[in-house]
């Protein structure tokens, strides 16, 4: 057994949930502001609420993520980087990120804030772990759709701690390939804005079903494994769930988790408790091959809750409901039209039977509940929560949060000895401490020691921040020197900062979100055209095919953007081939991709949808990575892709044409072929045998004009024959 216990986190929609998490278990818990999380059309913090659950979680010696998982776009940077500054002010434990850019900034901006890798940013194997660890990355929350056994391969020995879901609803796409939201009226689930259509009914040759709806994951029989494993933190889903929800799984998980994961008696008693919870059924979701036949429940309607009435009519006072069961005040539920859509939800502050003002209504009642929203579609009521205690003396309790002054510094490490200047605090000499050090054998000093020595103590009123470091050298230096540092350091600070003033830093405008200008591009790339799966070869047209076809007569090979462990040799193998056949160019699609070529020289590599570029601080990092040209993100409208092409370090390209896959998932679904849904939105299913993926392509076809000086590529792949309708996408509504 793991010599300890992974970390329990559950999610937190509000200081309520927060609260009783900790109160039921949770080692930690992860919350997002209004603006910037995966989760925006929830409730989310305020900040006064998140610095009072910063000051409390300190208090009670628990850990607090903060969510930034989304995509930024360009012009959103400068108020991104406010909301960073209010966020590392309250000291979190690590900050959740999805975009690029993003990532770069916190690693370079905010070196006291650990990242933690969002499951959008599709890490997936071994060769994912790797680059993580390369961009500062310091957990990875997995990809959902991995299996155990290949969960088993990664945690061996990984550069970075692992997190994997526990327990929650499932997206049905892999993680960040998901655009079918944002397809059908430019809501993206990759900025938070997700409307949930894998929940839907649609219409196949068939018959009607919720082809995309997922099981809910519960893995309580799965936890003793996790910990042998050494899974570093097991992560509850649910930030948009009530307290009771809370309550319920993570008090059932803790039990689990504490004594050690199978003991038949305790999973027993957990799954009492859970039984209490309402969700949809249960499933192992995609951790095995057979779970991926069955994870998809097309028969049910894709809703959580327990069925408690049907709504008969909407009225001027609300909503007419005969019960199926009994219904209380306090209650939390929502309407679930029929076709599948997403419904309102509110809470049950009264009931009306006849002309009866009541508390409680029982099962074939007829009553009124007063609703003040929007006149829902009529369809079925499920409870969605009950009313908890709430926690008025803890939270009249909790103190006001005050920010500690941020001191950064600067670090220089050479043969004689450390120096440490203080970056922000004008006059003050360097801090100088011989040391004599000698060369490393296995273990070299690296800046991350640094800044765990130089940690404060919760006494302290300020944090150190260490900005700068310069290392000559490869030394090695033992425990006891490691910590003489601080403590010849720690007094000289307290005592220069008693009598100087700190200034902010970095100085006004020198943090944002802008990339050098444009470099040198090549004019063969700066307007060529690049095509796949057709034969279209012309001059300033270069003919794209994937890295598991033949290589004869093309260009440019795209290469896959999930690959599972089991595959990702075969990969290696396949891209090593591909260069000795003297192919030198190279379509990535996902960020594990990138070290994939370290033996292979001289070759030019795209990043291609679904590889996410929203803003200049990410193609900047994929121009560091290696990257030559720079696909602007599918999603983007008109103004934003142009404000990429001008800002883009290499060559920019533009997707112009084709029908791109709007959901990508290893689960198998019930039906293939056409399929509709009751708007009159047409789609087809496709399972790839080779890749074992199913993929959910629109009816229309995507069409954008060329865009001056940058490249395009037109993917005929999936095209239909003769005519077909058009769409620009989000090119002239824009991205909400």
């Amino acid at each position: 057994m793991a010599s300890r216990l992974p970390e329990l986190l559950a999610p937190a929609g509000n200081l309520h949930c927060a609260l009783t998490a900790f109160e039921n278990g949770a080692d930690a818990v992860y919350a997002g502001l209004s603006r910037f999380n995966a989760r925006e059309m929830g409730e989310n913090f305020s900040y006064e609420d998140m610095a009072r659950l910063s000051t409390q979680a300190k208090r009670a010696g628990k850990k607090i993520y903060i969510t930034l998982n989304t995509l930024v776009k360009e012009h959103e940077f400068p108020d991104f980087i406010k909301t960073v500054d209010t966020v590392a002010a309250l000291e979190p434990d690590g900050i959740i990120v999805q975009d690029l850019g993003v990532s770069s900034l916190i690693r370079d901006q905010y070196p006291e804030l650990e990242i933690h890798a969002s499951t959008q940013m599709g890490f997936h194997n071994t060769a994912g772990l790797d680059l993580a660890a390369r961009l500062g990355i310091r957990r990875v929350i997995l990809e959902r759709q991995i299996t155990m056994e290949e969960l088993r391969v990664m945690a061996e020995n990984p550069p970075v701690d692992l997190e994997v879901f526990i327990h929650g609803a499932l997206c049905c796409s892999l993680s960040g390939q998901c655009i079918f939201s944002s397809w059908i009226g430019g809501w993206s689930g990759n900025r938070g804005k997700c409307k949930q259509p894998c929940r839907r009914r649609y219409h196949a040759k068939d018959g009607a079903g919720f082809y995309f709806s997922t099981q809910d994951l519960y893995t309580l029989d799965l936890i003793g494994e996790y910990i042998r494993l050494g899974i570093r933190s097991l992560k509850i889903e649910g930030r948009l769930k009530k307290p009771d929800y809370i309550a319920a799984t993570t008090r059932a998980y803790r039990r689990v988790l504490d004594s050690g994961g199978e003991d038949p008696a305790v999973l027993k008693e957990a799954r009492d408790i859970l039984s209490r919870s309402y969700g949809r059924r249960w499933s192992h979701g995609f951790s095995s091959d057979e779970d991926m036949e069955t994870v998809l429940q097309h028969d049910s309607l894709g809703v959580s809750g327990q069925l408690i009435g049907r709504v008969l009519s909407f009225q001027s006072e609300g909503l007419k409901v005969r019960l199926h069961r009994p219904l209380y005040s306090g209650d939390r539920v929502r309407v679930q039209p029929d076709s599948g859509d997403e419904g309102p939800a509110f809470t049950v502050d009264l009931i009306i039977s006849g002309v009866t003002k009541t508390r409680r209504a029982g099962k074939g009642e007829e009553v009124l509940l007063p609703y003040d929203g929007e006149a829902p579609a009529l369809g079925n009521l499920y409870r969605i929560g009950v009313q908890t205690t709430a926690f008025p003396d803890l939270l009249e309790a909790i103190p006001p949060f005050t920010p500690r002054k941020p001191v950064y510094l600067s670090a220089h490490v050479s043969r004689q000895g450390i120096e440490l200047g203080v970056l922000n605090m004008k006059g003050l000499p360097v801090f100088s401490l011989a040391l004599g050090l000698e060369e490393a054998q296995r273990h070299p000093l690296q800046p991350e020691d640094l800044r765990q020595v130089l940690k404060q103590t919760k006494e302290d009123d300020f944090i150190i921040r260490l900005m700068k470091v310069d290392i000559s050298g490869n030394f090695f230096l033992p425990a006891r020197d490691l910590k003489g540092i601080r403590k010849e350091f720690r007094p000289w600070l307290i005592s220069h900062l008693a009598s100087g003033e700190l200034f902010p830093y970095p100085p006004k405008g020198s943090k944002n979100g802008r990339a050098p200008g444009p470099g040198e591009r090549r004019p063969d790339l700066r307007d060529a055209c690049y095509v796949s799966g057709g034969g279209v070869h012309e001059k300033g047209t270069y003919r794209v095919g994937g890295i598991f076809e033949g290589f004869k007569g093309i260009d440019e090979v795209i290469l896959p953007s999930f690959c599972p462990q089991g595959e990702l040799a075969l990969l290696r193998r396949r891209v090593a081939e591909a260069c000795e056949r003297g192919i030198r160019r190279f379509r990535l699609t996902s960020l594990f991709q990138l070290l994939l070529f370290e033996s292979c020289k001289d070759v030019t590599l795209t990043a291609s949808y679904p590889l996410p570029a929203v803003n200049a601080r990410g193609m900047t990092e994929l121009a560091i990575q290696g990257i030559s040209r720079i696909q602007g993100w599918i999603e983007l409208g008109k103004s934003d892709l142009e404000e990429l092409k001008r800002l883009c370090p290499v060559d920019f390209e533009v997707y112009l044409r084709g029908r791109p896959p709007i959901l990508v998932t290893r689960a198998k679904t019930a039906v293939s072929g056409p399929l509709g849904d009751a708007r009159g939105k047409n789609f087809y299913i496709e399972y790839d045998d080779r890749r074992a993926l199913t993929h959910l392509y629109p009816e229309e076809v995507m069409e954008i004009p060329r865009m001056k000086g940058a490249a395009g590529y037109i993917d005929l792949t999936h095209l239909p024959r003769g005519t077909a309708k058009t769409t620009d996408f989000n090119y002239l509504r824009g991205l909400a």
